[in-house]
């Protein structure tokens, strides 16, 4: 279901989440997740790590806020500036096949640990490829891509066009990390979610990559949000949040700074 809202604040509304699986449900064994009331507005931040240890349910929670994964219970709500409204509940209650594409393919963005280009495709061409998937031509596409780039090179990430001709294979890690950054925002999402996105590099090259996300952030401060899971400290002290989302034990807890 979707709703047209006026509001000039935005994010997300996590109410009374519910989600998991077990191994045996007899003996009630496995992984089991809750949230009461978790609310993300942009007014307050547009940061958001997601802390914990390994096996929390870090990522479980990211999937839930991106629509990824269905909650047993409970419901998500999205907000954006543009006064959409998006609920998302249990087993897809609430959103049509044609709004999910919608929320997932205009505004949200994704990027994993585990980058997502295709590997015999260079890196313009995997940018282009969502495009070529809606049918569009590959010069036009292509020209679109460009356009696209041309901001994202300028703006968020100026290196990108060092290596934009080769493919995934000839990339170092940090470049495939960039990459996957480019072709997550390159459709100008409101939301980045982002799966531990440094979780394999080192300290430099991991600050490079944050630094690359503050970039995209502050283009247009208020309208961008950006969700990630991560185990490192330094990344949400750098990036100086007001506060997180901490999983401990499967429990999700809002903190403040």
């Amino acid at each position: 279901m979707t709703e047209t809202v006026d509001q000039t604040a935005w994010g997300v509304f996590a109410k009374r989440i519910r989600a998991g699986w077990s191994r045996d449900r007899s003996l009630n064994e496995g992984f089991q997740l809750t949230a009461e009331d978790i609310e993300i507005v942009t007014s307050k931040t547009c940061r958001i790590p997601i802390t914990g240890v390994t096996g929390a349910g870090k990522s479980t929670f990211l999937y839930l806020l991106a629509t990824l994964k269905w909650p047993r219970a409970g419901e998500i709500c999205w907000r954006f500036p543009d006064g959409k409204r998006f609920i998302w509940g249990k087993k897809g209650k609430g959103l049509s096949a044609e709004e999910l594409y919608v929320l997932r393919g205009q505004y949200f963005g994704f990027a994993f640990q585990n980058s997502t280009l295709l590997p015999h495709l260079t890196v313009r061409e995997n940018l282009s490829y969502p495009l070529w998937q809606r049918g569009l031509s590959t010069r036009l596409a292509r020209k679109i891509t460009d356009e696209k780039l041309g901001k994202v090179r300028v703006e968020s990430d100026p290196k990108l066009a060092e290596f934009l001709g080769r493919f995934p294979s000839q990339l170092s890690g940090g470049q495939r990390q960039r990459a996957a950054l480019a072709q997550a925002w390159i459709h100008d999402p409101y939301v980045l979610f982002a799966d531990e996105p440094t979780g394999n590099l080192d300290s430099q090259t991991r600050r490079e990559v944050m630094k690359v996300i503050d970039n995209w952030l502050n283009e247009q401060p208020g309208k961008r949000l950006f969700i990630w899971v991560t185990h490192h400290d330094e990344d949400k002290i750098r990036h100086g949040v007001a506060a997180h989302i901490e999983v401990r034990n499967g429990a999700v807890e809002w903190k403040s700074a």
